[in-house]
């Protein structure tokens, strides 16, 4: 269910009608782009509100634009994505994955480095439990599986785009890790 807009004036956003032409199509899709429009509509809903859509929906921006590179037969760029967006991305990722149960039948450690974010997740995945993430604790010694690369890349392996990310070890753990 939508939030009950915040008292005050009724008004609705009005986002500009998107552009027909390519390249000003993109820039109209950008994560940047959506959170200005989203931040149009900042009297009509709680701040807490309106910063979890913008973030969600500027991560959904992200991906569908990929999307639509790769459809159209575009040479994606290695780095599309600004490393702390990136960053950013993969911790909302988690977010949303860490309260799913795993199937895992033994507790098992996957590791997650972006380093040019200077970012470290640590995973630990447990039977019929969530996804625990630990935080920049510095590199796993010990994993199971792991992720490693720009934040970019990293960002793109997890939501199972292309990516330039190092992937080793175990491939069924990291399944476990299903994008939204």
């Amino acid at each position: 269910m939508w939030p009950e807009p915040s008292p005050g004036p009724a008004r609705k956003p009005h986002p500009r009608p998107a552009p027909e032409d390519w390249g000003e199509l993109l820039a109209w899709w950008s994560p940047e782009s959506f959170c200005d429009t989203l931040l149009s509509a900042a009297a009509l809903w709680p701040h807490t509100t309106l910063m979890w859509w913008a973030r969600r929906s500027a991560h959904e921006a992200a991906i569908h634009r990929l999307d639509a590179e790769h459809a159209r037969g575009l040479p994606v760029p290695t780095l599309l994505f600004d490393p702390d967006f990136a960053a950013d991305g993969i911790d909302e990722l988690l977010s949303l994955i860490a309260a799913r149960r795993c199937t895992v039948a033994a507790p098992a450690e996957v590791l997650l480095h972006a380093a040019d974010a200077g970012r470290v997740w640590n995973l630990r995945l447990a039977p019929g439990q969530g996804v625990e993430v630990g935080n920049d604790e510095g590199p796993a010694i010990d994993f199971d599986a792991a992720i490693v690369g720009t934040a970019d890349a990293v960002y793109r392996a997890l939501w199972r785009r292309p990516s330039a990310a190092i992937i080793t070890g175990d491939q069924l753990l990291l399944n476990q890790l299903k994008s939204p």
